[in-house]
């Protein structure tokens, strides 16, 4: 997204959420991405395994991977909160 590449990482977290949430599956890699780094948005393990593991759901075919390595990391406790909240983040029907 050309917001990214001006460095408008928050602008472009904002248009990714958009995408994402309408069930884009790159745009869900990509804001899961953004989670793990900490650009546009604050670092956070559980929304970014929860927007990979949406993206996985939704049939991104590397989208597996990158969950599951950020799942290793995460507790038990914090594993059951990103899987509520990727349900939480499909796209309407």
């Amino acid at each position: 997204m050309l917001a990214q590449t001006r460095d408008q990482f928050e602008q472009a977290a904002h248009w990714y959420e958009r995408a994402a949430r309408a069930g884009l599956t790159s745009a869900q890699v990509l804001l899961g991405s953004m989670y793990i780094d900490g650009r546009g948005v604050p670092s956070d393990g559980v929304r970014a395994y929860a927007w990979f593991n949406r993206a996985n759901l939704d049939g991104h075919p590397n989208a597996a991977r990158a969950r599951d390595a950020i799942g290793n990391q995460l507790t038990s406790q914090q594993l059951a909160q990103a899987e509520a909240l990727s349900k939480s983040f499909a796209a309407p029907k």
